[in-house]
């Protein structure tokens, strides 16, 4: 399994912290697949801009694990970055409408889980289950 992960409002809220229960969302993902980044932040297989800019944000055991995320490579929108031919989901807060027609293209649209840390708590686990109560059962 694929999993691949924004940064803003997604794992870090909009005042610049990390989201609530991001220790047990991390490991979970490590622990069951493949992490990369799909993030504005990280676009051309270089993760240093990324771990720079999100580490003042992150307790350094979160930061140490965030260190072992893969990077992606994508030019205009995100979704070039994915591979289609294996499982995966996705983590993110926003998607342009072009992106969204590219997962239904691909007939996975279901696949993208919308981050509302807003609506949730700033918890990351809850906004990730309230999209797909099914994703985190094991926890």
């Amino acid at each position: 399994m694929n999993f691949y992960l924004d940064v803003d409002r997604t794992i870090i809220t909009k005042e610049h912290r990390e989201a609530l229960e991001l220790n047990d969302f991390l490991k979970y993902l490590f622990n069951t697949g493949e992490v990369y980044w799909l993030t504005t932040h990280c676009r051309y297989e270089d993760t240093s801009s990324v771990l720079s800019y999100i580490m003042p944000f992150l307790t350094l055991e979160n930061y140490d694990l965030i260190k072992n995320i893969f990077p992606t490579t994508w030019n205009t929108l995100k979704t070039e970055a994915i591979n289609f031919s294996q499982p995966f989901y996705w983590f993110d807060d926003y998607l342009l409408e072009v992106e969204k027609r590219i997962l239904l293209e691909n007939r996975c649209l279901e696949k993208w889980i919308k981050i509302d840390l807003d609506k949730n708590g700033n918890n990351i686990m809850r906004a990730a289950k309230s999209h797909n109560p099914n994703l985190f059962s094991s926890i």
